[in-house]
This record gives C-alpha cells, sequence and structure tokens, in this order.
C-alpha cells in the first residue's frame, strides 16, 4: 500500500506527485490530510488511476472536495460519502463523530467507537498508517478500512479514559492501540 498526504505540502510539484503515484502504483493508495487538499484542486487525478483508491477526509476536508461548505456535508454526511464514493469509485471515510465508511456500489458503514479526543491534528495520520499497515499485510482494502476505523475508535476510546478526551495526543493513542493488538 501507499500512504499519501501527511506532511506533503501543497502545490504544483505534490499535485504531480499524486498523479504519478496514482497512475503507476499498482497497490491500494491511501490518500489524507495534503494529499486531499491537492486531490480538490484536480479530482480528474482519480479518473486517470491504475490502483483502487481509500480517501480519509475530515468535514472540512470533504467539502474542499465536494465545492461545498462543511455545515452542508454534515448536515447530509452520508449522502456526501455515498455519493462521492460512487461517483469516483472510491472507498471514503469520513472521518468525525461516528465515522461513516462508503464504497463505491453504495454499501455505507457507521463506526461506533472514538470520541471528541481524536479531533486533533494527527489523529488522522494515526488511522491512514493503521489502514496502510492492514493493506500491506494481506486484508482486503474495504476489511482493512473498517478494522482500521474501529479499532482506531476504540483505542481512543481507551486512550480518553486512561487520560481524558482533552489531554490525549494522537501518538498516545498508540499505546492503547498496542494493547488492543496484544
Amino acid at each position: 500500500a501507499v500512504a499519501v498526504g501527511c506532511g506533503m505540502g501543497q502545490g504544483e510539484n505534490q499535485r504531480t506527485l499524486l498523479k504519478n503515484i496514482l497512475t503507476t502504483a499498482k497497490c491500494p493508495v491511501i490518500i489524507d490530510a495534503d494529499g486531499l487538499n491537492n486531490l480538490s484542486r484536480d479530482l480528474d487525478l482519480l479518473k486517470e488511476r491504475s490502483c483502487p483508491v481509500i480517501i480519509t477526509p475530515h468535514a472540512g476536508e470533504m467539502a474542499s472536495l465536494c465545492k461545498c461548505k462543511a455545515p452542508d456535508i454534515l448536515r447530509r454526511p452520508i449522502g456526501y460519502a455515498q455519493e462521492f464514493a460512487k461517483e469516483h469509485d472510491v472507498i471514503l471515510v469520513l472521518k468525525g463523530a461516528n465515522t461513516i465508511v462508503a464504497t463505491p456500489d453504495g454499501q455505507i458503514a457507521v463506526n461506533s467507537t472514538g470520541n471528541p479526543g481524536l479531533a486533533k491534528a494527527g489523529s488522522g495520520d494515526v488511522l491512514t498508517g493503521m489502514i496502510a499497515s492492514f493493506v500491506s499485510q494481506g486484508m482486503e482494502p474495504l476489511d482493512a478500512v473498517k478494522c482500521g476505523v474501529y479499532l482506531h475508535g476504540l483505542a481512543a476510546d481507551r486512550c480518553a479514559e486512561r487520560l481524558g478526551q482533552t489531554y490525549m495526543q494522537p501518538d498516545d493513542i498508540l499505546v492503547d492501540l498496542g494493547e488492543i493488538l496484544r
């Protein structure tokens, strides 16, 4: 798997890199953070790809991809996720309260784990890494996404019990994730 976007920055060089990854990769590509910001400037990159794609936007990034405002996404998160996944043939993870997973064939899953302590910069990077790891270990992309989303939220719930939602940081979640996986 290839995870792209975390710490990438934005600009023409980054969009060229994203295009090169999407057109040459033969494995699943997970796009997050600045990868999504670059993608939102040229959604046609998804048409030229040669690989399965998973995208992991939060409401603000999703609004940028859909050319609307974040409150629009928050009013109809399932609808936007389902429509985008189908139109662009991607597995979409719309992060937020009750993270939504949408597939190109119209499937929807709503996650039951997680808490507001995840609303910190870097939490999504942890999720992206988890999904990439699971795919790289041989899981089917949709299974990797569902497993990653659920375990990410579960680790965050345990971390919040241990440290509190306000204090917990993204790297703190890894302690609880390690315990869960052990």
